[in-house]
């Protein structure tokens, strides 16, 4: 009697200790079941919109509130890249996503938010650029007429002493030409009153008592 009373006890104890051993492994086998349910997909073969529009060969690249980042295969060969807003896109596509409208909606306010003063900055930015060319462009435009004046008043003082040069009679030579030539027509005619250039006459040096008169030649 004892003995069969251990029996069952063994038996219920096996029996006890299975449905316990399954019992720890079921929450384990769901929470990893649940963990690949919940982890959204990166790859679509194909997405087509609820605006009719169709991507192929779908990749993911970035999950923001509002929407999805992708990329995708375009018909004549490459690959584009596009925005997909969740509210366009169908519920089976975008409910792994926890597409959430209030947060959408927040997400799309702050971008625009942020666009607008990248857009203020870089107006403000044009702006001074322009004005900086305008500023540019009156500098030079003032340089380019200094540079014309100047050059207009030496041409302008150039032509003011050619004309000076035609209109004064050219000085007398003193010397004149062809003097003691017999010219007569130089500037040493009398028409000019130029006096005669004295010339002095050049001395004979003297004869030494030690030289002979000099043979002519051949005698």
């Amino acid at each position: 009697m004892p003995a069969c009373l251990g029996l069952a006890a063994a038996i219920a104890l096996g029996c006890g200790i299975q449905p316990g051993h399954a019992a720890d492994g079921q929450p384990q086998l769901t929470a990893v079941a649940s963990t690949e349910a919940q982890t959204p997909p990166r790859h679509f073969a194909k997405i087509t919109t609820l605006d009719g529009k169709t991507y192929q060969e779908v990749t993911v690249q970035k999950i923001q509130p509002d929407g999805l980042l992708v990329e995708f295969s375009l018909a004549g060969g490459g690959f584009g890249t596009a925005k997909l807003k969740f509210r366009n896109l169908p519920e089976g596509v975008r409910e792994p996503y926890r597409y959430d409208a209030l947060q959408a909606a927040a997400f799309e306010a702050s971008q625009a938010e942020g666009e607008k003063a990248w857009n203020a900055r870089n107006e403000a930015w044009a702006e001074r650029r322009q004005a900086a060319m305008d500023a540019q462009m009156v500098r030079e435009e003032r340089l380019r007429d200094q540079v014309r004046a100047e050059e207009a008043a030496r041409q302008t003082a150039a032509e003011a002493r050619a004309e000076e040069q035609r209109q004064t009679p050219p000085a007398p030579y003193p010397y004149g030409y062809g003097y003691g030539l017999g010219w007569g027509t130089g500037w040493n005619t009398p028409h000019h009153h130029v006096p005669h250039l004295v010339v002095p006459p050049t001395p004979t040096p003297p004869v030494s008592p030690f030289m002979g008169p000099m043979r002519p030649l051949g005698k």
